[in-house]
């Protein structure tokens, strides 16, 4: 978890799968709003090119939807590889590898946040990518106790 008084943060989420989404967005706090700003998005084939996204931006905190396998979609899965899964072990190596904080969270956690007008038009498009920023918002509402509009 990051310091509550922390004023600024620098953001990477990735939402794991054969495709990736993946968001970088500047947070800055400024009393009781936050102000996003995206810098880079899209999707990408499972991990490729997950290091290098990190690495550029060296972000405060990276954040991962984490897998979560199901009874009820256990027989959907079965024969599988489980590319989600995979991508996240890779994610969660070069993490460790960059000293950058991983934080995983379950896909419950990322869903229906509000994402504002002003961020949608600076993304790429895809419903990874609008996930990974769920997962942004999400995260940054409950680090600073403070509703993202």
């Amino acid at each position: 978890m990051i310091d509550n008084s922390i004023k600024e943060l620098l953001l990477v989420c990735f939402d794991p799968g054969k495709t990736t989404g993946y968001s970088v967005v500047r947070a800055t706090r400024r009393d009781r709003t936050v102000k996003l700003v995206p810098l880079e998005s899209g999707e990408i084939n499972m991990w490729e090119g997950t290091y290098a996204i990190l690495d550029k931006w060296k972000p405060d905190v990276a954040i991962v939807e984490k897998f979560m396998l199901y009874p009820w979609l256990a027989k959907e899965q079965s024969f599988s590889s489980i590319p989600s899964a995979q991508v996240i072990g890779v994610i969660t190596y070069q993490c460790s590898l960059l000293n950058i904080p991983l934080v995983l969270q379950s896909a419950a956690q990322g869903k229906n946040a509000e994402i504002p007008k002003y961020v949608k038009k600076d993304i790429a498009a895809g419903n990874h990518v609008l996930d990974s920023l769920s997962h942004i918002i999400k995260y940054i509402e409950s680090t600073w106790g403070i509703r993202v509009k």
